[in-house]
């Protein structure tokens, strides 16, 4: 199915759902003659398809994003994350004397995700999800990355930032190895840990910011901002970090989540990097910058 036009991309979206269930089933679906979804399926130029059918393969591509997503190769962030069926949160905890301690904020934000994810499945009649949370603190020595179960059925989500969350690490290396040509990064007013690429510090960023690639966005009294990087590798294997300069632009990360798209590419890895802007004063959170950076 060569060329790049809208009848070869429809013609992509049949073939994608045909791999899955036969022409039959499909027809029946699409109320679209089985003989009609072949020759669409082929790219066959002398058969047409009406807008009121191009509206039920829109409805019947919900789970991939719709029409619109899956033809421009992209898929919504949460819909792709409440497919997986093990969910790994992986928090930063703060060492007390009491003992581990992880942020309110972090802990707000993994706790209405659940529930909004709980809530997305049983829309869809799904199974519910199988949720793991994972804590360390920067003084753990180990930092492996827990995988529960197939990678392609998978998702790992870290929430924080390097300056206190010892898999934001990991997890940003992971997405955007040594020797990318991307650079991204969180600026504190302090030391982050030794070794971070992904955290940097001047005593006068007190507002804290985050640079994405030559552009930089700084805080003041009232906005803060943060990163939501998200990547999906040849094995299946979904990863996001939302990394916030702080609790609340962490949180406005997650809650963002509905509105960005990760590329369906897998060869070479694309990365989605999102710049996110929150100011808990009025109330407003916004995605300042979206693009897709190739590892």
């Amino acid at each position: 199915m060569a060329g790049t036009g809208l009848g070869s991309l429809v013609a992509q979206a049949l073939s994608e759902l045909a791999a899955e269930k036969d022409d039959l089933k499909l027809a029946g679906e699409l109320k679209i003659d089985r003989r009609r979804i072949k020759a669409l399926r082929q790219n066959n130029k002398d058969v047409s398809i009406t807008l009121r059918e191009l509206d039920r393969l829109d409805e019947h591509l919900l789970d991939k994003g719709g029409l619109l997503d899956m033809l421009r190769g992209r898929r919504r962030l949460f819909r792709l994350l409440s497919q997986r069926l093990d969910v790994n949160f992986l928090i930063g905890a703060h060492v007390h004397e009491y003992g581990p301690r992880v942020s309110l904020f972090d802990f707000q934000a993994a706790i209405s995700l659940q529930d909004n994810l709980t809530q997305a499945r049983v829309s869809a009649q799904l199974p519910p999800q199988i949720f793991h949370t994972v804590t360390a603190s920067l003084n753990d020595g180990s930092r492996r990355l827990p995988v529960t179960g197939s990678p392609r059925t998978t998702a790992q989500l870290c929430l924080g930032s390097s300056m206190t969350n010892p898999y934001a690490e990991v997890l940003l290396g992971e997405l955007l190895p040594e020797g990318s040509s991307s650079t991204i990064w969180l600026g504190f007013p302090r030391s982050p840990p030794t070794g971070s690429r992904f955290a940097r510090n001047k005593s006068e960023w007190r507002d804290r910011g985050v640079h994405v690639d030559g552009k930089e966005y700084f805080g003041d009294s009232q906005r803060s901002y943060g990163l939501v990087v998200a990547g999906e590798d040849s094995s299946g294997l979904l990863r996001i970090v939302c990394a916030g300069t702080t609790g609340d632009a962490t949180l406005a990360g997650v809650q963002l989540l509905p509105d960005l798209a990760v590329d369906m590419g897998k060869e070479p890895l694309r990365v989605l990097v999102a710049v996110i802007e929150v100011n808990p004063r009025r109330n407003t959170r916004r995605i300042v910058d979206e693009r897709i950076l190739t590892a």
